[in-house]
């Protein structure tokens, strides 16, 4: 993958959905193996167990295993939480272009129903649209600047990301979020259409302005709060 900053290319990404393909065959392989077990007791068990013994490759690869099946398992996610760790991803290559970034997270801590992976999904989209967007050509924006917020309202909790850059132009802020549908030349349009559609599974919605708090594009994610905390 080509990152917003020139010819820098994400090795880490690659490297992670490698891993991620090696645990996802070799739990599929645990769980073929299982089901031969639960058939034919006896010669399933004695294909299983190899896999389970200190060395092998299911026994290595468990911690990262369990790590990923978290990730992707439904219960309540800290939403304070995973906006800090998105945003210390994204610090580096921030750093590197330039670009200071202000984090604004309201307390006490809100919680939704969902998996971490929609909510990591919904703030790194917005993140990197954010950063095309003050690499846009032609633009001559002098300040380089990203907001990221979570606040409160009523029963649900609003995920704020805005930037400095020149805004939502030519095209209506209801649109913006159809595949294909993009203001970034060379731009998929395919980032905010994942917001959307990740924001409707965990139940919320998404909203668009045009030019917001820091002058440029602003991007409201609305998701209802776990039952626990309302």
């Amino acid at each position: 993958m080509v990152s917003p900053y020139g010819n820098t290319r994400f090795v880490e990404p690659k490297r992670h959905l490698a891993q991620v393909r090696l645990i996802l065959a070799a739990f599929s392989l645990a769980l073929i193996l299982s089901g031969i077990t639960a058939i034919f007791p006896l010669e399933g068990l004695r294909l299983l167990a190899p896999l389970y013994e200190p060395g092998s490759v299911l026994h290595r690869l468990w911690p990262e295993m369990a790590a990923w099946l978290a990730l992707v398992r439904t219960g309540l996610v800290d939403v304070n939480a995973v906006v800090t760790d998105m945003h210390g991803l994204f610090a580096p290559f921030l750093a590197d272009s330039g670009v200071t970034s202000d984090v604004s997270l309201v307390d006490p801590r809100p919680r939704i129903r969902g998996t971490v992976a929609s909510l990591e999904a919904i703030i790194s989209n917005l993140m990197i649209n954010s950063i095309n967007a003050l690499n846009t050509p032609g633009w001559g924006g002098r300040r380089r600047e990203i907001g990221l917020r979570s606040e409160i309202s009523g029963d649900a909790v609003l995920i704020r990301v805005a930037d400095s850059g020149p805004g939502i132009a030519g095209l209506a802020v209801d649109e913006i979020w159809l595949p294909g549908r993009t203001t970034m030349p060379g731009g998929t349009g395919l980032g905010l259409t994942i917001v959307r559609d990740a924001a409707t599974d965990l139940g919320g919605d998404t909203h668009a302005i045009a030019h917001g708090e820091l002058g440029g594009a602003e991007f409201v994610v609305e998701l209802p709060l776990a039952v626990e905390d309302r």
